[in-house]
């Protein structure tokens, strides 16, 4: 399993970052498997063939239209230029990245010492209308100000010795809930930067930044908030909705 990487985070550690919308997409099929054999001690022989999966490829190469650029070859992922990006096959527990014909997306990752553009599981990618605006903004303006400066943490004891060069997520409140329950404020709304005034790294967010942290903070206090409440997911459900009401209506808003 992946933990979901804040924004700022997965943008410092990617070669490319882009928004683009697939336009084909091609399976190249893995060899077949030489599945091994044992013999039980009647002397049965059996394969272990139930370990291995018919449907292996390996890898996936989708062209990419580029529609924005934030971070990479200005030249080659220039707006329009289709490129290759290709999901590689690792284990049948880390699968390929699904990405879907005509969809935009937003799509970070590494490039090859051969230049081959890569990607995986793990990669950042999310379709380009469930991020935020104040992601985007991030995307185009924030986070690479802030790669050398500050470091995002995820313990709940925060960033250890170095609290002043970091910033936690979620940190009052337990890290299963924060990923189980998308009550991911820090993740949507906020960057860890460095504050002149205090020298100090911290979350830098408008006011849908804290008003997701107070709504998330009384619904934790008051228990609505819990690994197996479908009460509480509901119910922040109908906040997330609010939320986005807000962001639209509250662009004056700015970091």
């Amino acid at each position: 399993m992946c933990r979901p990487q804040h924004p700022q985070e997965a943008y410092c550690d990617a070669d490319f970052v882009i928004l683009g919308r697939v336009t084909d997409v091609e399976k190249v099929e893995a060899p077949s498997p030489i599945i091994p054999e044992y013999n039980d001690y009647a002397g049965t022989n059996h394969e272990y063939a139930y370990r291995y999966s018919s449907r292996l490829y390996s890898k996936i190469i989708y062209t990419v239209e580029v529609e924005e650029m934030y971070k990479g070859d200005h030249n080659y992922l220039a707006p329009l230029e289709r490129i290759p990006i290709t999901s590689r096959y690792v284990s049948d527990y880390c699968i390929h990245v699904p990405l879907y014909m005509n969809y935009s997306y937003i799509i970070m990752g590494n490039q090859s010492t051969d230049g081959e553009l890569l990607i995986d599981r793990c990669s950042f990618h999310r379709l380009s209308d469930q991020v935020t605006s104040h992601e985007v903004d991030g995307f185009r303006r924030h986070y690479k100000k802030t790669c050398n400066q500050c470091m995002v943490c995820h313990n709940t004891n925060g960033c250890g010795y170095d609290e002043a060069d970091g910033c936690t997520v979620g940190k009052e409140m337990d890290l299963g809930l924060y990923y189980f329950n998308k009550t991911q404020c820090e993740h949507k709304y906020a960057r860890c930067s460095r504050k002149k005034r205090t020298g100090r790294c911290d979350w830098i967010g408008n006011g849908i930044f804290r008003y997701c942290k107070r709504q998330r903070r009384k619904k934790y206090e008051d228990g609505q908030i819990t690994m197996i409440s479908i009460h509480g997911r509901n119910t922040y459900r109908r906040d997330e909705n609010a939320l986005h009401k807000e962001e639209v209506l509250g662009r004056q808003w700015s970091y």
